[in-house]
């Protein structure tokens, strides 16, 4: 009854990894734990567009991006982020947000930067040149070479937030314990 689907309840998965995927915003155990923590709790620039049928290629959807375009060099993307976006510690998803977790995953001198994470990132997206701030709602990446699936790729790259790791006193051990995304789902 209505006193039943109202109790918390909790969702239990059974998965093919060798062990529970890190929850800092960039799983280890490949794409099992991409599939079980890294996308329910954080989430990429661009999506999986899983509503093909299933005789039909998966495809990509806007996800925290709600769409791209390269200049003509083809090496500059530039991506429009989605606005009123909150990372699950109440502090905002933009620009800023951006900048922060590509200088976490590909600066080895900023201060928030994550070596795990960065082997991760590093080893599926390769590509990554630099990355700018061009407005609030704006970024732009460049690529080493022109890489037309550069967008595609970046479905691996999921955003943490910012403000969480300050408030764990910038540890990512700490923020492993109390993740904080975009995502659907919260780590608790």
């Amino acid at each position: 009854g209505v006193a039943q689907a109202q109790r918390q309840q909790h969702l239990r998965i059974a998965m093919t990894a060798s062990d529970i995927p890190t929850t800092t915003g960039m799983p280890n155990n490949g794409a099992e734990g991409m599939r079980f923590v890294g996308y329910p709790v954080f989430e990429p620039l661009v999506d999986w567009d899983l509503l093909n049928p299933a005789d039909k290629r998966v495809g990509f959807r806007p996800g925290l991006a709600t769409e791209w375009a390269v200049d003509e060099t083809r090496l500059k993307w530039t991506f429009k982020l989605r606005p009123d976006v909150k990372f699950h510690d109440g502090s905002t998803f933009n620009a800023d947000s951006v900048v922060w977790n590509f200088s976490r995953l590909y600066d080895d001198k900023s201060p928030q930067f994550e070596v795990a994470a960065s082997g991760i990132a590093r080893a599926r997206v390769p590509q990554v040149a630099r990355w700018e701030k061009v407005d609030d709602l704006t970024v732009a990446i460049w690529t080493k070479l022109p890489t037309s699936f550069f967008p595609q790729l970046l479905a691996w790259i999921p955003m943490a937030s910012p403000g969480q790791y300050e408030k764990v006193g910038k540890d990512w051990a700490a923020f492993a314990r109390q993740p904080a995304g975009t995502g659907p789902f919260r780590i608790t």
